[in-house]
């Protein structure tokens, strides 16, 4: 994971990312397309993050090795108060089921668990690299969940 370069694989799976995350709002009515981009936002730099609260960097040396030391408790807690609060903002004002945020919450801490056992299986902990993967996977998973939320009137 240290060559900068993206091969063949690498943009053919930016393009398909992007696709799916297109036609996953494209899917929204405008006002749950605008929640949906509110909610995946910070859940799933929320994910991110928790490898950095329960993992160990990969690499015994790297210029990025003293900033991803894990992080305490409390600076997790912070993270997942911050995140959270745009679901708790939606499902107050009625733009998102309660049930539903739950399902984004679910679907991007899935993502974030199955992609950590991946990880250090592989590499025995996780990289930069990691984190973005994490976080792309767990926002389209949320767009997901949100375009299911909707039922047959994201497909009408």
């Amino acid at each position: 994971m240290k060559d900068s370069r993206v091969g063949a694989y690498g943009a053919i799976g930016i393009v398909c990312m992007l696709g799916v995350k297109c036609t996953a709002l494209a899917m929204l009515p405008p006002t749950a397309a605008i929640a949906a981009l509110f909610l995946a936002h910070p859940l799933s730099r929320l994910a991110a993050t928790s490898l950095i609260w329960r993992m160990d960097y990969a690499r015994d040396q790297g210029k990025a090795k003293p900033m991803a030391q894990q992080m305490h408790n409390g600076e997790f807690a912070i993270a997942a108060i911050t995140a959270l609060l745009p679901g708790a903002v939606l499902v107050a004002t009625g733009l998102l089921a309660f049930t539903w945020l739950a399902a984004c919450i679910a679907a991007a801490a899935l993502v974030a668990f199955w992609l950590a056992r991946k990880f250090q299986a592989r590499l025995q902990g996780y990289t930069g690299d990691c984190l973005g993967a994490v976080q792309q996977l767990a926002e389209v998973a949320v767009y997901l969940v949100v375009v299911a939320s909707l039922g047959h009137a994201a497909i009408a």
